[in-house]
């Protein structure tokens, strides 16, 4: 289980690595490429229930790291 999870945020970050890129092709962004580390607890052993929450949890970390502003479910973008 230990190295399940590093592997997936690696795929993860490399996915949305290049989805961002395509996108500041498509609309001339600035790109920021940040590394975050998303936690949760595995209770009751449900391991696929806990992997959806740390990626939850690395979504929302990976936002605030990048400069978004969050308030509730609304992510706006931090203009320069």
């Amino acid at each position: 289980m230990g190295s399940v999870l590093p592997s997936l945020f690696r795929l993860f970050s490399a996915l949305l690595f290049l989805c961002l890129s395509g996108m500041a092709l498509a609309y001339e962004a600035n790109v920021n490429k940040v590394e975050v580390t998303g936690r949760a607890a595995i209770s009751d052993d449900q391991t696929q229930v806990a992997r959806r929450l740390a990626l939850e949890d690395a979504f929302y970390l990976a936002a605030l790291k990048a400069g978004a502003d969050i308030s509730g479910t609304t992510i706006t973008r931090k203009v320069f």
